[in-house]
């Protein structure tokens, strides 16, 4: 039996209903927890960070098995930075080393990138004095420390390789306001 003009055109609406998968950025607000920022502006913010994440020579993209994304990792001698992407598409933490290998990293790198990643991802929080030196003593003398602030956990290592890394993390409930 041959196929009629009908069937033909059956098979033909049929196909017409599959798209091909897109790579644009997420559309509407993103799910919460994640950084109110696509991979491009993420990204122009840590090369705006200057040495050692300006100018990257690799570029690597690995299955993140936690959440089922992506991490995008950039390298070179000197530092490393690593965003971790969520299967949306949106940004859910964002790492950075100054130092690399055998290499040690400059603290300053470390100290400087923190405010202004803060600022680059959107967050709208910013570090007490306190906090901030918190942050500063760790990254320069050694033991990991960790700061939570609204919606964003903070946490800062040194040693020879100095590590930063910005959480995206559950906002609590605003408080109820009065009318």
């Amino acid at each position: 039996m041959r196929p009629t003009g009908g069937l033909a055109a059956l098979l033909m609406l049929a196909a017409c209903g599959s798209e091909p998968e897109r790579q644009e950025a997420p559309a509407g607000p993103p799910p919460k927890p994640s950084f109110d920022q696509t991979i491009p502006g993420v990204q122009a913010t840590i090369a705006g960070l200057g040495a050692p994440w300006a100018k990257p020579t690799r570029n690597d993209m690995v299955p993140d098995t936690a959440t089922g994304g992506t991490i995008i990792s950039t390298s070179d001698d000197r530092g490393e930075a690593k965003l971790y992407r969520l299967p949306d598409g949106w940004i859910r933490q964002v790492g950075l080393a100054s130092g690399a290998g055998k290499t040690c990293g400059d603290p300053a790198d470390v100290e400087r990138a923190i405010p202004l990643l803060l600022t680059g991802l959107a967050t709208k929080v910013t570090l007490t004095p306190a906090q901030a030196q918190r942050l500063k003593v760790s990254v320069t003398d050694g033991p990991p420390v960790t700061v939570e602030l609204r919606g964003v956990r903070v946490t800062a290592q040194g040693g020879c390789v100095q590590q930063l890394t910005v959480t995206a993390i559950e906002r609590p409930p605003s408080p109820p306001t009065r009318l």
